[in-house]
């Protein structure tokens, strides 16, 4: 029974020794425009009313329904997201053969900001009504927008992104020449990743009800619409393939790496959020995602290439 127990704890250790094992930190870009699409098209419905949705409701003893649409504000989000990372492997084989191994690496980690300033936000009351009519203009008679219909409003929006990606699986790779007094490998890998996903978005509009700039002289005057966004993952997961260059010397302890990977990542996110009309600091009127036409839940599927360096050694 002990030797078995010896083997279960040896063997392992053995196995590692064996191979030849890597440490890197790396740095990429993963691009990330089929995320983004789907993001910023909820960021539409919210900001815009790109869904067209009516805002109704009783405001004291007064009833209102009004269509409203807002212009002129860029509301993209994260093209490209950074991937700093830091991975392990270890490969078995003659380096001028073919020579397998495995490997882990953990990406994203940092979290991210960006902050966007649209500059101008243009709101449009679609109905206009002859003085004030809560009931068909309630943007109008509480001074969101003139009597004409519009308004134009300086605006923000920020968005903060948690990410992280873990990825594990098989390589296989052969020496493919020299240069520099060193060595050049190729390898391609194959494995599955995980990923973790939230992202925060708020945007801020304002203006004084007397067209007057801002800061407004009076709280009276101030009307500010906002809108907040939060994405999360349920699950994120799918397989990953991949290419890399490795350059080392044989009798050095370091070497440098330039990889590309595509995930090809099935996910279904919750989404949650709502757009306030504050009049002088106080709601007047009030949309969640769901009126403005965001679905609560999503089921989704995204290709990601990446890029990244690495830098790292050999233990």
């Amino acid at each position: 029974m002990r030797p078995l127990i010896l083997l279960l704890f040896l063997a392992p250790a053995a196995f590692l020794q064996a191979a030849t094992t890597r440490v890197s930190l790396g740095y990429g870009l993963q691009l990330n425009s089929l995320i983004n699409t789907a993001l910023n098209a909820n960021l539409k419905k919210m900001i815009l009313n790109d869904g067209g949705k009516n805002l109704t409701g009783i405001t004291g003893v007064n009833s209102y329904d009004t269509t409203w649409v807002g212009s002129e504000a860029d509301v993209s989000a994260y093209p490209l997201v950074h991937l700093p990372e830091l991975r392990f492997s270890a490969d078995w084989g003659t380096p001028q053969l073919l020579h397998w191994g495995i490997f882990a690496a953990l990406s994203g980690i940092l979290p991210q900001t960006s902050a966007y300033y649209p500059g101008s936000y243009q709101l449009k009351e679609n109905a206009t009504c002859a003085g004030v009519d809560y009931a068909k203009c309630p943007l109008a008679a509480t001074n969101f927008v003139a009597s004409s219909g519009t308004a134009t409003y300086s605006a923000e929006m920020r968005s903060h992104l948690r990410f992280t990606n873990l990825v594990v699986g098989v390589t296989l790779g052969k020496k493919i020449g020299s240069l520099w007094a060193g060595e050049v490998f190729f390898s391609g890998e194959a494995g599955v990743s995980v990923q973790t996903f939230a992202v925060n978005t708020q945007f801020v509009a304002s203006r004084c009800s007397n067209g007057g700039s801002t800061p407004c002289g009076q709280n009276a005057q101030v009307r500010v619409v906002q809108s907040e966004l939060n994405t999360s993952a349920s699950y994120a997961l799918g397989p990953v393939l991949g290419a890399s260059f490795r350059y080392e010397r044989p009798q050095a302890f370091w070497f440098v790496e330039a990889g590309a990977t595509v995930v090809f990542l099935f996910y279904r996110w919750e989404n949650s959020g709502y757009t306030d009309f504050l009049a002088a600091g106080t709601q007047a009127f009030s949309q969640t995602s769901v009126a403005q036409g965001v679905e609560a839940t999503q089921n989704n599927f995204a290709v990601l290439p990446a890029v990244v360096l690495r830098l790292g050694v050999r233990l």
